[in-house]
């Protein structure tokens, strides 16, 4: 059964998570075209979960964001929108970690075109928060935005990355965000000093551009 086949080689990939990440994220692809290509979106959509707070995790922002924008595409198909706009505020995230504040105002700006029901929602005014305090460059505004509760639907690995974001010529000194998240909590907890990751295998790479693909339109496992 191609079911049976996607069940064990998930259980492969969450094995390699943390051995080969390469191997572990082939692994999750390898599983969502198999519930794909049967209908099983809901199956699928799990595993979008699990891949792109792994792919977050681990700092591989281009993957993670292209796998964001087809989970929010799946979940449109089968109308769960609370979940497209955690996709969403998820993408946006990413992309200010990444330092492409440009991009991330693109999306943003598509994703409120594309679906309305994302303009009237939690997760939309945290994205726009975030975007204005980067604007800004208001730190205090930041701060502000991290607290909003949208943050506490996302998995713990969105939420780090969204904790140790920092507006352009700030510093830890003067940020209250740049934190870790204890496991089993949803906000700051110890502060860290430094600047968001980088991309994929660069992280130094901090003026190279995302490349994110148009999109059409309670414990961690159950949170994107």
């Amino acid at each position: 059964m191609p079911e049976r086949s996607a069940e064990l080689m998930e259980k492969a990939a969450k094995l390699s998570e943390s051995i080969d990440v390469e191997r572990a994220y082939q692994l999750y692809l390898n599983v969502i075209s198999i519930y794909e290509t049967e209908n099983k979106n809901r199956f699928a959509l799990q595993t979008f979960k699990n891949a792109t707070s792994f792919l977050a995790e681990k700092k591989r922002y281009t993957e993670a964001i292209q796998l964001l924008h087809r989970l929010a595409s799946l979940c449109s198909k089968i109308n769960n929108h609370v979940e497209v706009g955690r996709c969403f505020l998820a993408t946006i995230i990413l992309l200010l970690a990444f330092g492409d504040e440009v991009e991330a105002t693109k999306q943003f700006d598509v994703f409120a075109a594309e679906d309305p029901l994302f303009t009237r929602s939690d997760e939309y005014n945290a994205s726009h928060q975030l975007l204005e305090a980067y604007k800004s460059y208001d730190q205090n505004l930041l701060n502000s935005a991290i607290k909003n509760r949208s943050l506490n639907d996302l998995h713990s690995s969105f939420r780090r990355v969204a904790y140790s974001l920092l507006v352009p010529g700030a510093n830890s000194a003067t940020s209250a965000n740049p934190v870790s998240v204890t496991p089993g909590t949803t906000g700051p907890a110890t502060a860290i000093s430094g600047s968001p990751g980088g991309m994929d295998h660069h992280p130094d790479s901090s003026h190279a551009t995302a490349h994110v693909p148009n999109l059409n339109i309670d414990n961690d496992d159950d949170l994107l």
